[in-house]
């Protein structure tokens, strides 16, 4: 009876022993899955982070590009909105020919929310470009002017001629260039837009 009490206490102290070796290697093997998913959850942390912040700059740069369209877009509204015959003259970049009786906002203009790029530092990032040549210190609207991407040289008189003549007065049809230039999220950037002024 002894011995079989002996043989039974010998071998509940063996799976003492096993379940305490056991129990060690599960903590170590515990501790290491523990390390695993931390490094994972911290990739992961990282990732989304990345994600987040690239998210939030494409987003900061969709507003800008936002706010520069709609700024290009009601000045044409304005521009269009003026009599032709007078919009050279209100929105040309000398004053010396502005009409009376109306508001002549000239060849610039502010945007609300956008930085003029630093070497234009308090400029406004708003422009307004006209076939013009400055000739004897006089604002010449001309048919002459080369620049293709306004469709000049081009018959703005429509008499059916191209000449170096100053058609501010005579002009029929006026190419413009509205475009805004600023410093955002990606550097200094240009939105330009290129129409064709003309009664209807």
């Amino acid at each position: 009876m002894s011995e079989k009490l002996s043989r039974r206490s010998r071998i509940r102290n063996a799976r003492r022993v096993f379940s305490t070796r056991g129990a060690r290697a599960q903590a170590g093997f515990s501790l290491l899955e523990i390390t695993i998913a931390i490094s994972v959850l911290t990739l992961a942390l990282v990732g989304a982070t990345g994600s987040m912040l690239a998210g939030n700059r494409l987003q900061r740069v969709n507003r800008e590009s936002a706010v520069a369209e709609d700024a290009v877009r009601q000045v044409l509204e304005s521009m269009r909105g003026a009599a032709l015959a007078t919009t050279f003259a209100r929105f040309n970049s000398t004053a010396v020919d502005n009409p009376g009786g109306v508001v002549s906002p000239g060849a610039t203009f502010a945007v609300e929310g956008l930085r003029a790029p630093p070497e234009n530092a308090g400029a406004p990032v708003g422009s307004i470009v006209f076939p013009t040549i400055l000739d004897g210190g006089v604002l010449e609207l001309r048919e002459d002017f080369v620049d293709a991407e306004l469709g000049m040289p081009a018959d703005l008189n429509a008499d059916g001629a191209i000449d170096d003549a100053n058609h501010a007065l005579d002009y029929r049809v006026l190419p413009v260039r509205v475009q805004v230039q600023w410093t955002g999220v990606l550097g200094t950037r240009t939105l330009a837009v290129e129409t064709v002024l003309w009664n209807r």
